[in-house]
């Protein structure tokens, strides 16, 4: 399922009407409308194309064309130690239009290939010990962080950002899905510390809509992604994935993607020699989408990163391998030798 933004006019100062679209593999399409603080998914939605082209290639075969607007966002040098909305648009600044559209990128920026990528060898301090000593980060490389509430996975996240001061990585925070309150303490303890000087707030919270958030995510991967293809360093913090969850959790609803949830029904495909859920494989490709933003990009590119910590609410997931392996046998999509290949896998 690959996401695609498309905008219904340009960017401005009171234009963040917008729908988000998704193909999935078999050619079903979803939408996901955000126009102010009204979200609606699953509903009938009239998209207008501003072209349909019927294109005969001799190779090919016949074609459709769609000329559509991918929607840019700004991510100019000008961003730097700004607060700005999914747009580009001040914070609580009323009546000004975005800022650094010197640069523009896609909201929704294609994964680099394996080809563009270079092997992650050089690491990124931190100056947290239970990540630099415990799970050293490099260059290029998304890290999970997780814990229950209160157990201080957002003060991490803003110590790794203040560490970052006199190394010449460029840092930006989405903070998403968090009180006012909580930001204004997130702003303070940022600006009292001097990282305001190399870092971007991307700002979305829990009174945005669902859609908003969404985007909020992903131009804070964008804005690191310009000094990443500049051949800078950039380190990006998610301070949560939870829109990412919901968001999932609608279509999965909506669409009833993948079977029946489990209970021996569920289709099961093989993926890289792996036997997963049908709806595990569209979640896996929804996810990888933003995760796999991060990278550190071959010299031939400049050889720039882009590094992401990820804030995951709630305790590591605790598989009970006895109840995995009786449910295999329930599973009515696999042949007997599927079966036997996923016990050996189970049984390891």
């Amino acid at each position: 399922m690959t996401p695609r933004w498309a905008r219904r006019s340009s960017l401005g100062a009171g234009d963040v009407s917008g729908v988000l679209l998704w193909r999935r593999d078999d050619n079903t399409v979803f939408a996901l409308v955000n126009d102010d603080d009204r979200v609606a998914v699953g509903e009938v939605v009239k998209c207008v194309f501003s072209g349909i082209l019927q294109v005969a290639d001799e190779e090919e075969g016949p074609q459709t064309k769609r000329k559509y607007k991918v929607a840019c966002v700004p991510v100019g040098e000008a961003l730097v130690g700004k607060v700005v909305n999914f747009c580009g648009i001040p914070y609580l600044e009323a009546n000004t239009g975005p800022i650094g559209t010197d640069v523009l990128y896609p909201l929704l920026n294609a994964t680099p290939n394996m080809e563009d990528r270079e092997s992650i060898d050089s690491p990124l301090l931190t100056q947290v010990k239970a990540i630099d000593i415990v799970t050293p980060l490099g260059k290029g490389q998304a890290l999970q962080v997780s814990g229950v509430q209160g157990s201080g996975k957002t003060q991490l996240c803003i110590q790794a950002v203040m560490g970052q001061r006199g190394t010449g990585v460029r840092c930006v925070y989405a903070a998403v899905g968090c009180s006012k309150e909580q930001l204004a303490e997130t702003l303070r303890e940022l600006e009292q510390s001097g990282c305001m000087e190399h870092t971007t707030v991307v700002v979305a919270t829990d009174d945005r809509g669902l859609g908003e958030q969404y985007a909020a995510i992903c131009y804070a991967a964008s804005i690191a992604e310009r000094v990443r293809d500049e051949g800078g360093d950039s380190l990006v913090v998610f301070n949560t994935v939870e829109a990412l969850v919901k968001l999932w959790d609608s279509i999965t609803k909506s669409s009833q993607v993948g079977g029946d949830g489990g209970e021996g029904g569920e289709e099961l495909v093989e993926y890289e020699g792996m036997m997963i859920s049908a709806q595990a494989a569209q979640r896996r490709i929804f996810f990888s989408s933003l995760i796999q933003r991060t990278a550190r990009m071959h010299k031939r590119l400049k050889g720039g990163s882009l590094t992401g910590l990820f804030v995951v609410p709630g305790s590591p997931a605790q598989g009970r391998k006895p109840q995995m392996m009786d449910k295999v046998a329930h599973y009515k999509h696999l042949t007997e030798a599927q079966k036997a290949k996923l016990l050996r896998a189970l049984e390891h």
